[in-house]
């Protein structure tokens, strides 16, 4: 079945040996990409949806900008609807406007920018968008599934990155 995404869509990402991790979008860039939020749990797949909502209470485990296509054609089962929990802190990122180096900072919904300092240069990624499989393998390496690959640490969350830190 194919599911239209949402802002505050709650769904499952299985991790093939019968747990699931718990998943919300937390926002949206343009129109095709979203932000999406895994919490810091791991239930059993037959009771995942019925303990999705209190997977939201929990520390983020990874966070990133990506595509609906896990969730559109229902490999990742939507299961309930909220409210995004507001202390949930988007990323900020880095493009370059006209020149290679004339660097910025820019919001997580790429509507606010200003000129970077040479320290935000050093610290910000550029933005990317990630495929949805990267989720479902960081989240299969962090319990230990498959190995743990570097390209995994840009879906931990960084306080020290987000829009809230670098434009409120």
């Amino acid at each position: 079945m194919k599911t239209k995404i949402k802002v505050g869509d709650v769904f499952i990402v299985p991790t093939g040996d019968g747990r699931a991790g718990v998943g919300q979008v937390v926002g949206v860039y343009g129109k095709s990409d979203y932000y999406f939020a895994i919490f810091d749990t791991i239930v059993p797949l037959e009771v995942a949806d019925e303990r999705a909502i209190e997977a939201l209470k929990l520390p983020l485990l990874f966070l990133g900008l990506s595509l609906d296509a896990k969730i559109y054609f229902g490999d990742w089962p939507v299961v309930a609807h909220a409210e995004v929990d507001p202390s949930i802190l988007l990323p900020a990122y880095k493009v370059s406007m006209g020149t290679i180096d004339n660097i910025h900072v820019i919001d997580y919904t790429g509507t606010r920018s200003r000129p970077a300092t040479e320290a935000e240069v050093d610290l910000l990624e550029f933005r990317s968008t990630v495929s949805p499989v990267r989720f479902e393998r960081a989240l299969r390496a962090y319990l230990g599934l498959e190995p743990w690959l570097e390209l995994f640490d840009k879906l931990k969350p960084n306080e020290l990155t987000t829009t809230a830190a670098l434009f409120d």
